[in-house]
């Protein structure tokens, strides 16, 4: 048997694991409107700029939400990990060592001798979020000023990949929030129980070829290294997807850009986009991270990124035709807040004639 059709092998079962993978958490586009909640002033940012500011999770008002999903997945890991007697065991082992790598700095520094061919490995995830409820009162307190700001309500279509490929390729990935861990837990397990079955083949299809050679070896590590990332292409982006139940009122929804980069010291290109399909990578016309300046001093502490105290974001662009509606916070004058919006759109507008209909919040609700 050739070193092709050993190749040819694993890229079948790799395939197979991805169509799995796929099965397992399908993504699902919005069949309503989504609403953004925001301030006056971010309001006039966003519809001005016409771009979505897409924010590093670790810079979010609550960085610990990815955060806890990520210890969840290293716990599932651990306990995924076996005696490593046999080869095959060994083989279940190594590549959920690239997986652990990929969610912590110091395992990789600790495994990466083993990789041979991973020099180093980046993950970052970017993510914007809405409300499926309009005019709902604990949103416009939470993140409407209070009841003084606004809600953009962007159409159903605005989420569709067609719609978002208009703007941009690849479309970001769409989250609905999920409250509680334990479908996170159990998805990790499907996945990684999986990963363990498409092992098993490529192992016994080398048994019955009877492919012993010493190249193999090289084949085997690649194979266990794509297997990794592939797995990780598909875990790490669930993260931002899972909240504590604690914040079910939200009713939650995420745009999210996730990045993952990994270097070979074969090339120094990324490795991911040379071997695999990756769903949900950062396009290239949007690979230029910016930075603002912090809303507000707590901000500083709870971004530990190197960038600190600049927050880091990715924009991602809209048409004012995707906007359905824009409401007014309870709090505020509808007629003059409706005066001044009109006025703002008018400038803003370009050459384009938009049909946005401007409405009152229906809730009685001065704030503090």
């Amino acid at each position: 048997m050739t070193d092709d059709t050993l190749s040819a092998k694993a890229q079948e079962l790799l395939e197979k694991f991805q169509r799995k993978a796929e099965s397992i958490n399908p993504e699902a586009p919005p069949q309503n409107n989504l609403f953004h909640y925001t301030s006056f002033g971010n309001f006039k940012r966003i519809v001005e700029n016409k771009v979505l500011c897409f924010t590093h999770y670790e810079c979010l008002n609550d960085p610990m939400e990815v955060k806890i999903s990520q210890e969840l997945l290293n716990k599932v890991v651990k306990k995924s990990k076996e005696d490593p007697k046999g080869k095959e065991a060994f083989w279940d082992n190594f590549f959920l060592e690239i997986f652990q790598s990929i969610l912590d700095k110091k395992e990789f520094e600790k495994n990466k001798a083993k990789f041979k061919t991973i020099e180093d490995m980046t993950m970052d995830i970017y993510t914007f979020s809405f409300c499926e409820e309009k005019d709902y009162l604990p949103a416009w307190r939470w993140y409407g000023d209070d009841g003084n700001g606004m809600a953009i309500e962007f159409k159903s279509d605005f989420f569709k990949p067609s719609s978002q490929e208009k703007a941009i390729e690849p479309a970001p990935i769409q989250l609905k929030i999920i409250y509680g861990y334990k479908i996170f837990e159990e998805q990790i397990s499907e996945l990684i129980k999986c990963a363990k079955g498409i092992i098993k083949e490529f192992i016994g299809f080398c048994k019955q070829k009877g492919y012993n050679h010493e190249k193999s070896q090289q084949e085997e590590t690649n194979f266990l290294n794509k297997l990794g990332i592939y797995l990780s292409s598909f875990l790490l982006p669930m993260m931002p997807g899972f909240k504590d139940a604690s914040f079910q009122e939200e009713k939650e929804h995420r745009l999210c850009y996730f990045k993952l980069k990994i270097t070979t010291c074969v090339s120094k290109k990324p490795y991911i986009e040379q071997i695999m399909y990756v769903p949900y990578k950062i396009p290239e016309n949007r690979k230029k991270i910016r930075y603002r300046k912090p809303k507000s001093p707590d901000q500083v502490d709870k971004c530990s990124l190197e960038a600190s105290p600049k927050v880091p974001y990715i924009e991602h662009p809209f048409s004012l035709d995707d906007i359905a509606a824009i409401w007014v916070g309870p709090s505020v004058d509808f007629k003059c807040r409706e005066q001044e919006i009109r006025a703002f759109l008018n400038e803003h507008q370009g050459d384009g004639k938009y049909d946005i209909k401007i409405k009152p919040s229906a809730h009685s609700y001065l704030s503090p």
